[in-house]
């Protein structure tokens, strides 16, 4: 599972730094989703066809059997379409999906690949810095208080650790862990997709 994580870790820097350097990213998601971009990155690392197909095999495997306890997996393998089989018009739903989770994970991290690194490699991201982004993740939540209470609520009621700010600072900063964030974020896009697909939809391709 651990080695799963790690990959999946790579897979989204490598499609973060090919998203900043792209000026239609909404393309990119339409001429390769992130299954097929998985590949691509595997390959790249591994400079074999093979290995890496069998690699990103062994991934959604595991993703399949260990998603149920491990936020990490379940997100990336719903986001390479696991259980979209039977839904109508899956492939382009897939790709809005894909859109709103990098432009949510861009906002998240400060549009830095360094935190994005971090954020990964350590598990955790400041609290505040989450709820400050809410907003602008969601802005079409501006004119609706109570839905966006929810979410705050949601957010504040995750578990959190707290950290010193320095080696000799008495301040503490709460971090959450940044997979049940993002847990929390896609399980409510897929709520307001429901319920306000047009205002959701209209911010998706804004990188």
């Amino acid at each position: 599972i651990s080695a799963a994580r790690q990959l999946i870790a790579y897979v989204y820097e490598r499609k973060f730094c090919d998203l900043q350097q792209n000026s239609n990213w909404v393309k990119s998601f339409e001429d390769y989703n992130l299954a097929q971009f998985s590949h691509l990155a595997m390959l790249a690392r591994y400079h074999d066809l093979e290995t890496s197909a069998r690699l990103f095999q062994e991934l959604m495997a595991v993703c399949q059997a260990y998603g149920h306890k491990n936020r990490r997996l379940l997100v990336f393998g719903r986001l390479c379409g696991w259980e979209m089989a039977q839904e109508e018009h899956h492939v382009a739903h897939n790709v809005v999906r894909e859109g709103f989770f990098f432009r949510m994970l861009n906002v998240l991290v400060n549009r830095r690949l360094e935190m994005l690194i971090n954020s990964f490699a350590t598990e955790l991201i400041p609290r505040d810095d989450v709820l400050s982004r809410l907003s602008e993740i969601y802005p079409h939540l501006d004119n609706s208080e109570q839905v966006m209470d929810r979410l705050i609520s949601d957010i504040v009621d995750l578990p959190c650790s707290f950290v010193s700010r320095g080696p000799q600072s008495e301040h503490t900063v709460a971090m959450l862990n940044i997979d049940d964030v993002i847990y929390v974020l896609m399980g409510f896009y897929q709520l307001e997709l429901c319920h306000n697909p047009q205002a959701l939809l209209h911010r998706v391709g804004k990188w």
